[in-house]
């Protein structure tokens, strides 16, 4: 990322150019048994994904450590594109990078072997499928090994609740785009 940063502001643009460069998903190699590939769970190999944008009028770097996701993407272009922050594209899980860079829900989902929801504040990682729920404090247990789910009920059920309510309001917005009166309490 070094290099392409460099050569990027070697080019010294003259017009107006905006170059991005990012993932659509992770890749695991099985650090987690039967976890090869990149669709079918939602630990933190398979949500990781790089992101490079260069914008030769802000000739900055900015670095963001918190979790984003795609839906920080579309406003954060659209505010380097027009010049400022747009609510028309905003949901109650979206924000502008340049304007805000604190930490919110990460929500992952996958579809594959009957699905897997993830839900992500801070340090805190929930987990669920069809049939279990885990719970994670990645600041202590990076490599998501150590299942929290029974010692920890009250962080789980409260998470287990969000990532729910996160689901019913995406689905809901995806089938009535128009139709959201109020964002997600």
């Amino acid at each position: 990322m070094q290099d392409l940063w460099t050569f990027t502001k070697a080019l010294n643009c003259q017009r107006k150019a905006l170059l991005v460069v990012i993932g659509d998903h992770g890749e695991a190699f099985e650090e987690h048994a039967g976890n090869l590939y990149h669709a079918a769970y939602t630990y933190e190999e398979n949500l990781k994904t790089p992101l490079y944008i260069f914008d030769p009028e802000l000739l900055k770097e900015i670095e963001v450590k918190a979790p984003t996701d795609h839906l920080d993407l579309h406003l954060t272009l659209a505010h380097l594109v027009t010049g400022s922050s747009s609510s028309y594209l905003a949901t109650p899980f979206s924000r502008d990078l340049l304007e805000s860079i604190e930490p919110k829900l990460q929500v992952g989902l996958s579809l594959m072997d009957g699905g897997m929801l993830s839900g992500r504040w801070g340090q805190w990682k929930v987990m669920k499928n069809h049939s279990q729920s885990a719970l994670f404090n990645l600041e202590k247990d990076t490599l998501e090994t150590h299942n929290l789910a029974q010692s920890r009920t009250d962080l789980l059920e409260h998470y287990l609740a969000a990532i729910n309510a996160w689901y019913a309001f995406t689905k809901n917005y995806l089938t009535n785009p128009t139709d959201q009166k109020e964002p997600l309490p």
